[in-house]
């Protein structure tokens, strides 16, 4: 049977359990009978339209500002504890922030190439993650919508969208609140807004935060100082017309946030010296405050909207600007072996820096005609059509002792979308979506090669262009089981445009076949809240970052290399200046289940649960022969940093099991105070395997990362007692990685240094690894009126 048909007979046999979506539990409203206590709806804009998160049919994780500030997430790297099938790469030591949602992910990015997980601030798209984590603040909610998301959202959303919606000004409302926060490492956040009604339909909303904290040890990793301001006004001269703008700068100051270095052998290798040192990682890095990411990221958005009868326009403009500059410590030591005693040992000194600016604007257009009838609220039809513009362009200058370039990517894309739902039945919804969207791409560069002395011109030498026409599409069909019970399957086709390498080349765009079933329920008079999604996913063009070289020697031909230059090692002087570039070796295909659970016990306590589960392999996917058909005449060839083999059928991506475990409990004292108990725990399961030696006679394989578990815990005391009508006051502790847990984050084995030949004793190598973050906690005080 085919797998298509396996996926969609499972899903429907499982039609009888519960769950899917990491979905946000409002607060149940306080009473006395315990018959009026319910689960309150959440209201989510997926769909270009405001509706309920139950009724929309669609994978949809919603997070809440409040649920935000009582998890402590002040940034986008920690909004995957609450959402498990989504992942934050970045922090730990990583060059760029990377967001993949069900195992999606780039596997070649740089800040000017496409991404797969589109972001949006208030629907304004933003073409490259850099300073997204300092908007986290005076937010109403988080969407995270899973699944390929081109048909309304376009650009870079195969895997799915994440979309920050900011607090409003309204209306004839005098409001606001303000908190300061101390934390371990010198944490201080300082953050707050204020609402105020100018006249009887204008409003204005400032909101500023700052926050910072010291290095997690005392080479400089972790260290952070960022700061951010927004301001908006809402004009809204009668009940037919409003008008938003809004602006926003971000400051960030930071480095890679590597908290510890392990380093070990295995087999019969012996390690001269064995590191475990979590939260240092002096004997790797010394010095790492020399290191640091510095960003200056600012954006405008205007949105008009008028009520036309049967149909509401909405024009949108958006700007957004970043200046970004990274210095990077690419390494600070390097393995030596020695065959005689198979022993390894770590020789200091090795220490190199990749440094890299990259200016970026993009402006972004869309207007849209949404129908006044909506499908949830009982009428036949609802629809929206629109168009969408984008011109955004982005310069990366690269500077390391092994690749210099000067990339220069300019993006237009033009779009057309439409998207309807009609209901000829009681309870049925069919829906349909079709965008279709042409991308021109220009790429200006210069390397090295082209000028030896380093100099780069203020023009790159080189130019090439491209063009992409290609269509999104969705079909869905959606049952009410009841007025609680809702399930949905649907087939959607997701495509990221490809990339154009800084030698000019064009690849291939990546194409996502995605088919989801969903179920999305209630039970016990709306305080059980249970849903289940289910997905397979066939994905073309797949492609891969390379970066390798060629042996300058390769007289034995056994593909190694040899002492070309005669001093006696073989090493980097012996192969050809490095290559970097992306190919598109085959396809992959990957599928999963993701499950969440939210029960309101009693009017005091809830308890939530969410886990997924998912798998991806690679289909053909021959590496070797991709990077040959692009350089041939090269057999030679060696990858650096990377797998370098045929992966056809080969496990990929992150662990297969994560999720999280919640509670809270609210305790009533008096008639003004309460205490808010909030306790998590986050499980990340057993990496992958990993496979050395592979595709050979000597192939065997090493076990993936350990499964652990970390616990958070908070506590809010808020009263109004002395304070003034609608005016509170809190206190708020909290505790993360409350064991002060040492489980390492990443691990990785190595067996042989590709380059220079087996060198390592069979089944025995060496194995390096970083760990989770330190305990950390603090104490805030704050008010709202």
């Amino acid at each position: 049977m085919k797998p298509k048909r396996v996926f969609l007979s499972l899903s429907l046999a499982t039609a009888l359990l519960v769950s899917p979506g990491a979905l946000t539990v409002i607060q149940a409203q306080e009473s006395e009978e315990e018959d009026e206590f319910v689960l309150e709806d959440i209201v989510v804009t997926a769909e270009k339209r405001e509706g309920k998160l139950q009724k929309t049919p669609l994978a949809i994780s919603a997070v809440t500002g409040e649920m935000l500030i009582r998890s402590d997430i002040n940034e986008l790297y920690n909004l995957d504890k609450l959402i498990p099938d989504l992942r934050i790469d970045g922090e730990a030591g990583g060059s760029f922030t990377i967001a993949s949602v069900r195992n999606v992910q780039t596997l070649d990015f740089t800040p000017i190439y496409e991404t797969v997980t589109a972001t949006h601030i208030d629907n304004v798209f933003l073409p490259r993650y850099v300073g997204l984590e300092g908007h986290f603040y005076d937010l109403e909610r988080v969407e995270v919508l899973k699944g390929p998301q081109g048909t309304l959202y376009g650009r870079a959303a195969t895997a799915g969208s994440i979309n920050l919606i900011t607090r409003k000004p309204m209306i004839g409302i005098f409001g606001g609140y303000g908190e300061v926060e101390y934390g371990r490492y010198d944490k201080m956040r300082v953050e707050g807004a204020i609402n105020l009604p100018i006249t009887e339909n204008i409003a204005v909303r400032a909101a500023f935060r700052s926050i910072r904290h010291n290095a997690y040890n005392e080479n400089g990793y972790g260290m952070d100082d960022d700061r951010g301001m927004r301001g908006s006004l809402l004009w809204e001269p009668n009940d037919r017309i409003s008008l938003l703008m809004t602006a926003d700068i971000v400051h960030i100051d930071r480095n890679d946030a590597d908290t510890g270095i392990y380093f070990n052998s295995y087999g019969s290798l012996t390690a001269t010296t064995p590191i475990d040192s979590p939260w240092d990682s002096s004997a790797f890095y010394n010095d790492a405050d020399d290191a640091f990411h510095r960003a200056d990221v600012w954006g405008f958005m205007a949105q008009y909207d008028q009520d036309l009868d049967f149909a509401t326009v909405s024009l949108q403009y958006g700007h957004r600007a970043v200046r970004s500059h990274r210095l990077e410590l690419v390494a600070g030591t390097f393995t030596a072996f020695d065959p005689v005693t198979t022993s390894a040992s770590l020789v200091p000194g090795m220490r190199f820096s990749l440094d890299s600016f990259v200016p970026a604007n993009s402006d972004s257009i869309e207007v849209r005609l949404l129908s006044k009838t909506a499908a949830s609220e009982g009428d036949t039809w609802e629809w929206v059509v629109g168009a969408n513009y984008l011109d955004d362009k982005g310069t990366e200058l690269v500077h390391s002792f092994f690749v210099n370039f000067d990339a220069r990517a300019s993006n237009n894309t033009t779009a057309l979308f439409g998207q309807a739902t009609w209901s000829p039945f009681d309870r049925w919804h069919f829906t349909g979506g079709y965008r279709y969207s042409w991308d021109d791409k220009t790429m200006r560069s210069s390397t090295i090669e082209d000028y030896p002395d380093g100099v780069f011109p203020d023009t790159p030498v080189h130019s090439a262009t491209a063009e992409y026409g290609e269509p999104s599409y969705r079909a869905n069909i959606s049952y009410d089981v009841s007025d609680d019970i809702m399930t949905y399957i649907q087939y959607a086709r997701g495509q990221k445009v490809g990339n154009m390498e800084t030698n000019r080349e064009a690849l291939p765009s990546e194409i996502l076949d995605a088919y989801e079933w969903g179920f999305k329920s209630r039970f016990l008079n709306n305080r059980l809240q249970a849903n289940l999604d289910a997905f397979y996913y066939e994905y073309k063009n797949y492609n891969q970052w390379f970066n390798g070289g060629w042996c300058i020697s390769d007289a034995n031909g056994d593909h190694f290399c040899d002492d070309a230059n005669g001093d006696g090692q073989v090493d980097n002087d012996d192969m050809d200046p490095y290559v970097t570039g992306s190919v598109s070796p085959g396809g992959s295909e990957s599928k999963g289940i993701t499950l969440g659970l939210q029960w309101l016990m009693t009017v005091k306590s809830r308890l939530s649960a969410n886990f997924a589960w998912q798998t991806s392999k690679y289909g053909n996917y021959d590496m070797k022969a991709a990077v040959l058909a692009r350089w041939p005449g090269n057999d030679t060839v060696q990858q650096a940093g990377g797998s370098f083999d045929n992966l056809t059928d080969r496990e990929f991506g992150g662990p297969n099991w994560r999720g999280n475990l919640g509670y809270t409990h609210t305790f009533y004292i008096g008639d003004t105070d309460t205490l808010n108990i909030n306790g998590n725990l986050y499980y990340e399961g057993q990496g992958i395997d990993q496979i050395m030696f592979i595709n050979t006679g000597k192939e065997y394989a090493m076990p993936g990362r350990e499964a652990y578990w970390l616990g958070d815990i908070s506590a809010r005391y808020s009263s109004s007692y002395g304070m003034p009508a609608g005016m509170e006051w809190h206190v708020r502790v909290w505790c993360n990685n409350i064991w002060n847990s040492t489980d390492l984050a990443s691990r990785t084995f190595s067996s042989t240094h590709p380059q220079f030949g087996d060198v390592y004793p069979d089944h025995s190598g060496t194995v390096t690894g970083t760990y989770v973050l330190p305990r950390t906690m603090g104490i805030a005080f704050g008010a709202n009126w």
